[in-house]
């Protein structure tokens, strides 16, 4: 196929292993797994954060890198994985509680804010050390696509989904922009359902691209394409659909650098498809992926 597609693999867990490399527990479920909070008050969360190699998390990542490198016959790439923003490492410390405290206790929201920003590197140095380095750069698993040199992979915030565009002014952005500008790049993901905050986090430095999650109550990325194009300003966008919803919006996704997922019946379906957007394709504009 002429497509993009670059197989690659990590390792995948669930939503916990973002937040249990700071030593959480974690509750293991059919579909994906979560981390238990830790602390319940947030006065009580120390006020330097550290995290050892030798955590049952960490380590679990690290081996099964390890094995999955024991497989390759040239045939992927190991990809980074990613992981949470620190807004979202606060929700899984404290539980559903850091809600209010970003009302009630704002001064102890950011310091932890800070603490989980200056940590966060080094784990996620640890995920680019165990992933493969191609061309000079990495691949996202969540893109199975290179981001070029130096990416931080992908975050996520689903925690911002859940306030106001103010407290996420206040508590994410900030810490997100220090934290995106020790890298050279960044993929953030987010959903279609909440997106009164984008226009902000779309303003975040070194961000290469927006991926948003469709969700069931609002439908497709497709149907809402403006609404979405509307909210992310100028930035790179990952969308899916199928071939019936986006060769009839391809005029409109040309307008932007977008980066396609497609669900095919088929090969013909898929190849056709792929002829399609290469017919509407152009350079990118600016730093892309």
């Amino acid at each position: 196929m002429p497509d993009d597609y670059i197989p690659s693999i990590a390792p995948f867990f669930g939503y916990a292993e973002h937040a249990a490399w700071l030593g959480l527990k974690v509750l293991l479920q059919p579909a994906t797994s979560l981390a238990v909070p830790a602390y319940d008050d947030i006065a009580r969360v120390p006020r330097e954060l550290s995290f050892s190699e030798d955590a049952p998390w960490v380590r679990l990542m690290r081996e099964s890198y390890a094995w999955l490198r024991e497989q390759q016959r040239g045939d992927f790439v190991l990809a980074v994985r990613g992981g949470a923003s620190p807004m979202e490492l606060a929700n899984s410390l404290r539980g559903d509680d850091i809600f209010m405290d970003f009302l009630e206790e704002p001064e102890h929201c950011h310091r932890l804010m800070n603490a989980l920003t200056e940590l966060y590197p080094s784990y996620f140095d640890l995920l680019r050390s165990w992933a493969d380095r191609v061309e000079g750069g990495f691949l996202s698993a969540y893109l199975d696509a290179w981001m070029g040199p130096d990416p931080i992979g992908h975050l996520s915030n689903d925690t911002a989904m859940l306030c106001s565009a103010a407290v996420y002014k206040e508590f994410g952005f900030p810490y997100e922009a220090r934290l995106l500008s020790r890298y050279n790049g960044a993929f953030y993901h987010v959903h279609s359902e909440k997106m009164h905050y984008l226009p902000m986090l779309a303003r975040l430095p070194n961000l290469r691209l927006i991926q948003v999650q469709e969700d069931p109550r609002v439908g497709s990325n497709m149907k809402n394409l403006e609404a979405i194009m509307a909210a992310t300003g100028d930035c790179a966008l990952m969308l899916a659909g199928s071939p019936e919803e986006i060769i009839p919006r391809l005029d409109l996704l040309a307008t932007r650098n977008v980066y396609l997922r497609a669900w095919c019946a088929d090969r013909n379906e898929a190849e056709s498809l792929v002829a399609a957007v290469r017919s509407h394709s152009k350079p990118l504009a600016g730093p892309g992926i």
